[in-house]
């Protein structure tokens, strides 16, 4: 949908005029470090005003542009990443899933194939590394922040002959290349920092999540696949300070369990968890890698730990005297 269509479906819903919305789309690219297009910044201009929009299936956004909530989507990208097919049972039904990481320049999105979907990966109707166009997707974010793609009841899968970065060149992209950076340097990007946690979140720190889509979900019950034996998953919020400045750091699953030298179960065992937790990580220091993006709640930078390790005193005192000798 081109800049001037949202413009005028806003004009229609809210009665502003067109000067004061582009005000609006200038601000919010603003507000994101200019990091999406006009285009981008329009679209979730209407969604703030409850606009929904649907794009045309010839339509295509680059991968920054998606926004949660948006249906009937068009979009291209490099398959990079297939993981293994996941089987499961529903309600004595067989299913099973296989999850598309599929890139571009801008950024990525998970593409999530159910059942019979599984076949275009199982009988190679698309492999590693070939360029797709996703038609009629729903667009929505996991519980780790990543913008996932369904395909809607008409979606579907065909390759495409657009141009874009190798599978190699994604692969580094977005999952193999941290920049190190004080936290005061941070923007949207993947970094690697190292500070010390000086504050802890309170939550309620271990959640249920469904086996089969890694939904959070509650009481055992999972909207899309009813009542499941829940997995847990072990989630903290904390506060990272390098002495430039602070962020939020949020450990999720694997990092959190790492940082905690155990897994969710026995995480779920402890009674006191808070006074376990300011014992075993509060004033810890820490080198974190992740991914820094700006919570479009709250208005700030916060960092989504994909790895963490402790500090080695002795190995950061070599490096150092290292560069000064």
């Amino acid at each position: 949908m081109k800049l001037k269509a949202i413009i005028d479906r806003i004009k229609q819903e809210t009665g502003l005029d067109e000067q004061s919305i582009l005000e609006l789309i200038d601000k919010k690219q603003k507000e994101l470090d200019n990091l999406i297009t006009k285009e981008g910044a329009a679209i979730l201009v209407a969604k703030e005003f409850g606009i929904k929009l649907e794009f045309p299936n010839k339509q295509r956004l680059q991968i920054r542009n998606l926004v949660p909530g948006l249906k009937n989507v068009s979009v291209v990208g490099r398959v990079f990443k297939i993981t293994e097919p996941i089987e499961f049972e529903k309600n004595g039904n067989k299913g099973k899933l296989v999850k598309l990481y599929v890139g571009d320049e801008t950024g990525y999105f998970i593409l999530t194939l159910w059942n019979d979907q599984v076949s275009y990966v199982e009988e190679k109707l698309i492999k590693l590394g070939d360029v797709i166009e996703v038609k009629g997707a729903l667009v929505k974010e996991n519980m780790y922040g990543e913008i996932e793609i369904n395909l809607g009841k008409y979606g579907l899968i065909k390759k495409s002959n657009a141009s874009l970065p190798s599978l190699e060149e994604l692969e580094k992209l977005h999952f193999q290349s941290y920049k190190k950076a004080n936290i005061v340097e941070l923007k949207p990007g993947y970094y690697e920092v190292s500070g010390m946690i000086v504050h802890i979140f309170k939550s309620n720190y271990i959640f249920e999540f469904c086996p089969i889509c890694k939904s959070r979900i509650e009481a055992h019950y999972c909207k899309q696949h009813g009542n499941v034996e829940p997995n847990y998953s072990i989630i903290l919020n904390t506060l990272l300070d390098d002495e430039t400045q602070t962020i939020r750091v949020v450990f999720f699953n694997e990092t959190a369990s790492k940082l905690l030298g155990m897994d969710a179960s026995e995480f779920l065992g402890i009674e006191d968890k808070e006074s376990f937790l300011r014992e075993k990580i509060l004033g810890k220091e820490v080198i974190v890698k992740g991914k820094v993006r700006k919570n479009p709640i709250f208005n700030r930078l916060e960092l989504l730990a994909d790895s963490v390790e402790y500090l080695n005193i002795d190995k950061a005192t070599n490096e150092l005297a290292s560069v000064l000798l």
